[in-house]
Formats: C-alpha cells, structure tokens, sequence
C-alpha cells in the first residue's frame, strides 16, 4: 500500500540540514533559548503544582512541600530533555518569527540588529517568561488551594537546581 502524501509543512521542512540551522544563526539561537527557558518556567509551575496537591502546603514555605516540587522537577527536567528534539524543531519554526520580530524593532526604531537584539531579548525572553512563570504559579495556586507567595520564587528555582545536581 502507498504512503499518504506528506503535508505541505512537511516537505518545506524535511530538507533541512546544518547549512539552514547555519543561515538562521542568531534568530535560531534566539529561539531555542526561548523555547528551552518556557519549557522550564512550565516545568516549575507544574512542578509546584505537583508538590502543592501531594501535600497542601507551599513548597516556598514547608520542606516536605519544596522535596515534593524537587522530586517532580527532576522527573520532568528528565522527560523533557528526551523531548529535546521537539524542542529543537519547535525552535527552527520559531527562528523566522524572531528574525521578523528584530527585524520590525529595526525598523521601528531606525536601529542596527545588534541594537535591536539587545532591546528585544529583554521582552521575550525574561519578561514573557517571567509573566509565564507567575502565571503558571498562580494558576497551579489556584487549582490546588495553596497560597503562593511571590516573594519567595527565588527558593522554587533554587529547589529545581538543587534536584537536578543531586544524585
């Protein structure tokens, strides 16, 4: 029996080799960095979630909780990277979207790409994420019943590094 013919979106990207990822240079690195800080930012969030439902306690304010969001986060940091190919292809698709977006702060702001590089990464990169993260901590907040105080994020992260160097 003969394959289906592949979608569009499939041929425009099935050739794509190193010389391509070498064209995108910047924009690709730009997005992949993107990508992999989302996908921590959501590895946090439901990680506290995870942590917050197993014990109803603040994994900022009770150990028990904050061992809990360690253990879930290693799992899921593990999970994730054998994802990392999704990751890399979500990234690819994404380069275009950055170069246009640096593109438009040029124009806009009648600046060079170094400029406006240097403007834009700030926005997309630590403010959407962050607003990602305080979202996502809210939402998991919320479904769980657990107060979450902001103040204390620093600790969550901490807690996340701290499960990934632990044997």
């Amino acid at each position: 029996a003969a394959l289906a013919p592949r979608p569009s979106w499939w041929r425009r990207y099935a050739d794509f080799d190193r010389r391509k990822l070498r064209e995108m240079g910047l924009m690709f690195v730009l997005s992949y960095g993107f990508v992999a800080n989302a996908t921590a930012m959501l590895l946090a969030c439901i990680s506290a979630y995870v942590a917050m439902a197993r014990t109803g306690a603040n994994p900022l304010e009770d150990s028990a909780a904050l061992k809990q969001f360690g253990i879930a986060y290693g799992g899921l940091y593990v999970v994730s990277n054998l994802m990392r190919p999704l990751r890399f292809g979500l990234a690819v698709a994404m380069a275009p979207a950055f170069g246009a977006l640096i593109a438009a702060v040029q124009r806009s702001l009648g600046c060079g790409r170094l400029t406006a590089v240097a403007l834009t990464v700030p926005v997309t990169h630590v403010a959407f994420l962050f607003t990602v993260l305080l979202g996502g901590l809210s939402a998991a907040s919320a479904m769980s019943g657990v107060p979450v105080s902001v103040s204390q994020l620093g600790t969550v992260l901490r807690a996340g590094r701290a499960a990934l160097t632990t044997p």
